[in-house]
């Protein structure tokens, strides 16, 4: 096994659903970064922790990795989102959790 495929399987395994209410403090901090849902939130992890500035960059620049405000809270707290999160130091990677069973109808 590589060192990153062990750093990749670390990673995954400090994964952590939670509720938007625990991202306040990092909110406040300015650690957030916002993970597209399209993208692995491990490998997304595995660049930071890589120092893997050119891939980074273009997330960035392809808006599918950008840091997320404290006036996102109230939103969040109206649709009650959770978060996939992962610490990579000093940030709190979030990636929003999309459940997969279905809506009740209201």
């Amino acid at each position: 096994m590589s060192d990153d495929q062990a750093k990749l399987r670390e990673l995954r395994e400090q994964i952590y659903l939670i509720p938007f209410i625990e991202l306040e403090p990092h909110l406040k901090r300015g650690g957030v970064i916002l993970v597209d849902e399209g993208l692995d939130l491990a490998e997304t992890g595995l660049l930071l922790a890589r120092d893997d500035k050119a891939a980074v960059a273009k997330l960035v620049e392809e808006h599918r990795l950008m840091k997320a405000f404290p006036l996102e809270l109230e939103t969040w707290r109206r649709e009650k989102r959770f978060f996939n999160i992962l610490i990579v130091q000093p940030f709190v990677l979030a990636q929003h959790f999309v459940s997969l069973a279905p809506q009740a109808a209201n």
